[in-house]
């Protein structure tokens, strides 16, 4: 989920060469539709912290409680100190700018360790 259109796109494409497959939602409660109505389908989030209607950990929140747990990344750009504490618990917080192939390889280590029942320390 991310509400910059270019972004977005580049990221989708950027994911989908590393073997994704990547659904894309504008905003928070396209991505709380998204997920009601696709949910089989989806094994982990990028989730933008700053997006209209409800942000990153206002939607992350909305889903823990729930009781959806997804693995997630939150991405931001946002110089916020607090954010990491705030994103404790929900999701693995990856400061934009970032490396499209680093964003791949966390994404890759949360699907293949939810996958395994193992986890990773959000």
């Amino acid at each position: 989920a991310e509400d910059h259109p270019l972004v977005r796109q580049a990221l989708q494409e950027n994911l989908r060469s590393e073997g994704f497959d990547v659904l894309v939602a504008e905003d928070g409660p396209a991505l709380l539709r998204r997920l009601a109505e696709q949910r089989s389908e989806i094994r982990a989030l990028v989730v933008d912290y700053d997006m209209p209607g409800r942000n990153g950990i206002e939607c992350l929140q909305d889903l823990r409680a729930q009781g959806i747990e997804i693995p997630s990344i939150l991405i931001s750009g946002v110089a916020d100190r607090e954010l990491e504490d705030r994103a404790s618990g929900l999701a693995l917080l990856l400061r934009k700018p970032f490396a499209v192939v680093d964003l791949a390889r966390l994404l890759r280590s949360l699907v293949d360790a939810d996958r395994s029942g193992e986890g990773i320390d959000a």
